[in-house]
């Protein structure tokens, strides 16, 4: 195609504002879960969508990959390609993975069963401060009831 450039250079730009998107997505997904998730929760749900998180990622590294692949060619158009160029197409390749995964992580985590538990827990604990009951490894014989 005579002017594949020109794609090629739409492209790139979509790679950027994914990138961007990516970054401002995940930074937001963070302040929510931290506000209804405590963090042994979290690391029990991290644990446990790890797996559906990486399998979910595929189709978006995929595309990721494409994209980079044409930031490649705009660079060999443009003759920009050095080392700089390399590097950052490196840096790219890299943030870029781990943002996607990271992003499908958070949102595994926030539509999982987890958010629940966490809410449950919370509530155990601030109820058992109120009425300031017995901890739960304490042996029956010290429990005294009134």
């Amino acid at each position: 195609m005579q002017n594949a450039y020109i794609v090629d250079f739409f492209l790139s730009g979509m790679l950027m504002i994914m990138m961007f998107y990516l970054y401002v997505d995940i930074i937001s997904r963070l302040k929510l879960l931290n506000k209804v998730i405590d963090s042994n929760t979290l690391a029990v749900a991290i644990g446990q969508t790890l797996r559906q998180s990486l399998l979910l990622s595929v189709p978006l590294l995929i595309l990721l990959m494409f994209l980079l692949w044409r930031f490649y060619a705009v660079m060999v158009i443009s003759q920009s390609w050095g080392i700089g160029g390399a590097g950052l197409l490196i840096i790219m390749a890299i943030l870029g993975s781990f943002f996607v995964w990271l992003d499908i992580l958070l949102v595994c985590i926030k539509n999982s069963r987890f958010v629940d538990a966490s809410k449950l827990i919370t509530q155990a604990k601030k109820t058992r401060s109120k009425i300031r009951l017995p901890d739960p490894n304490t042996p029956l014989s010290e429990v005294r009831i009134k």
